[in-house]
């Protein structure tokens, strides 16, 4: 939980009046997703636009808007922005406590160090290699 300023104010060169300040509990760009205390990230995708979603997400429980354009007419706090999609990641980073900032899990392994998580993925790789030849959707065509 945090409260919407905190989120958003070394983001955003913006003053969030005390009065609109609500704990945020859940953060989504799904109206679906959003629980009570939720901020609503409203991003304008390829078919779907965020925005239309707004009623729902607010039925939902949202708290705060985060919307690339003005909504006038709208029962809680809209923080508008020119880049939903660049900030959502940034407001979650900050959301979920900078788990982008979290030094990797190392272990000792003789005189290196590696990642468990690249060490996983290095044997699904060799699990999972094929040769070369691939068709038109990019699938192995070996076998």
């Amino acid at each position: 939980m945090s409260r919407l300023a905190k989120l958003l104010t070394e983001l955003l060169p913006i003053t969030i009046n005390e009065a609109i300040n609500p704990i945020i509990t859940n953060i989504a760009t799904d109206s679906r997703q959003i629980t009570p205390g939720g901020l609503f990230i409203c991003i304008n995708g390829y078919t779907v636009d965020g925005h239309d979603y707004i009623d729902q997400a607010i039925n939902n429980g949202a708290v705060a808007i985060l919307a690339d354009r003005s909504l006038p007419d709208s029962r809680v706090p809209v923080i508008t922005v020119p880049d939903t999609k660049r900030l959502a990641g940034q407001v979650a980073d900050r959301f979920y406590d900078q788990p982008s900032q979290k030094n990797a899990r190392l272990r000792r392994d003789g005189d290196e160090r590696k990642n468990d998580d690249d060490e996983i993925g290095l044997r699904s790789l060799s699990i999972n290699r094929c040769e070369s030849r691939h068709d038109q959707y990019g699938r192995c065509t070996n076998r």
